[in-house]
């Protein structure tokens, strides 16, 4: 009975924060509404209840190469063509 309260309020936090938070995160939470709980607990629960964080983007694009910015001259004037493969 205790687990299912608990699922209920895992499952309004996770919607409120819309589902950045974690067992971390959301532990804290619950104690601060007066629910006694683990960290392990929230994670089990988590897990059954089928809830998964929205996971961060893992690489962010650099630099764009279509623009219209002039491109750096080449000073050293080096060529890398080969006359002859896997040569120096």
């Amino acid at each position: 009975m205790a687990n299912r309260r608990l699922s209920k309020e895992i499952r309004t936090i996770q919607h409120e924060v819309n589902r950045i938070y974690g067992h971390r995160q959301i532990k804290p939470e619950l104690v601060a509404m007066g629910h006694a709980c683990g960290r392990h607990r929230v994670a089990r629960l988590l897990r059954e209840a089928g809830l998964r964080v929205r996971s961060r983007k893992l690489w962010r694009l650099a630099s764009n190469s279509r623009h219209a910015l002039p491109i750096a001259p080449n000073h050293l004037g080096r060529q890398f063509a080969s006359d002859r493969a896997n040569r120096h």
